[in-house]
């Protein structure tokens, strides 16, 4: 099949769904209409076979959510709304039959969130590769960065924690499949929701975001990376933590602690954000989870009792 052919109908599924969209897939550049007063959002990931996939635990379709949800979780931590993604693709050339159906897993989401494929590129590699350009925007004003959280700011979280490092750690556990447990963990592992909603109704609600993150790698070791931005001390209530009953039935038939679990389990793709003392009854009653506060002290993370929680999670080096 001619390369021309094949973007054609890996693309051809795809609408330009959202309204600042002039230009999506067809020409040299996509063209997006600019907005007064909000700030362009710009974000990259890679997603590569043998390293961030297998397809023995999800099917090409899920390959294609899973990659587009992670990269759209970028825009939410940063309080913003998506636009657009454009999409680099390295792949072994008997891949061709397995593109068409990842191209298929991006449309729940480019429907869901009015996200546009508006480009890309394609070339023949050893090993399936996909790198996502997310576009997205946000007000100029009250901007989200992980760099914000201040002294007397209060944890917040959204979701719950700890399913996706569960869900591997129970292949120790011989599950069938369709164990209730095994099916929600592996809910959680192929079908990450990005916290785009939950981002736009804080902002919708005018909430008072001091600093926010996604958790892509593992709770201790983000909330470790906006500790040192912020230049504060976090401290994490263990027994405040969103844990699921699937990961604590994992946690006890293996003998672990259900906390270690959520605080390391990376690619959850909740927000992870602070907000100053006087809006953390609202944000409560909005239903995302308190989980600590912002104190004086050394840079870093810690326990109740005084303990550093060190940065633990998913590390490429």
């Amino acid at each position: 099949m001619r390369e021309d052919d094949l973007i054609k109908e890996l693309t051809e599924q795809f609408s330009n769904p959202h309204p600042r969209v002039e230009m999506g897939v067809g020409d040299d550049c996509s063209l997006i209409s600019q907005n007064p007063g909000r700030s362009l959002l710009i974000s990259v990931d890679t997603f590569v076979e043998g390293v961030h996939f297998n397809f023995d635990l999800l099917t090409p379709a899920e390959v294609g959510y899973r990659g587009l949800a992670g990269a759209l979780s970028d825009i939410a931590a940063m309080g913003g709304e998506p636009l657009a993604f454009l999409l680099n693709v390295q792949t072994p050339k008997d891949y061709l039959e397995t593109l068409k159906r990842i191209y298929s897993g991006f449309l729940p989401l480019s429907e869901k969130y009015c996200v546009s494929l508006v480009g890309g590129n394609l070339s023949r590699g050893g090993e399936l590769a996909l790198t996502f350009i997310v576009l997205g925007e946000a007000p100029r004003k009250g901007k989200w960065l992980r760099s914000g959280a201040n002294e007397g700011d209060v944890l917040f979280v959204t979701g719950d924690l700890g399913r996706v490092k569960a869900f591997f750690m129970s292949e120790k556990l011989s599950p069938e499949g369709n164990e209730w447990w095994y099916v929600k963990l592996r809910e959680k592992f192929a079908h990450p929701v990005p916290r785009i909603e939950e981002a736009k109704r804080l902002r919708a609600e005018g909430v008072e975001v001091s600093a926010a993150i996604d958790i892509s790698d593992g709770l201790s070791i983000d909330a470790y990376r906006m500790a040192k931005a912020s230049g504060v001390r976090i401290v994490i209530n263990g027994d405040a933590l969103p844990i699921d009953d699937s990961v604590k039935y994992v946690a006890e038939n293996l003998n672990k602690d259900p906390e270690d679990i959520a605080l390391a389990s990376g690619e959850e793709y909740e927000l992870l954000f602070t907000v100053p003392e006087r809006w953390a009854k609202m944000v409560e009653g909005m239903g995302y989870r308190r989980i600590g506060r912002v104190e004086p002290g050394p840079e870093g993370v810690f326990d109740e009792e005084g303990n550093e929680i060190k940065p633990t999670g998913w590390q490429h080096f």
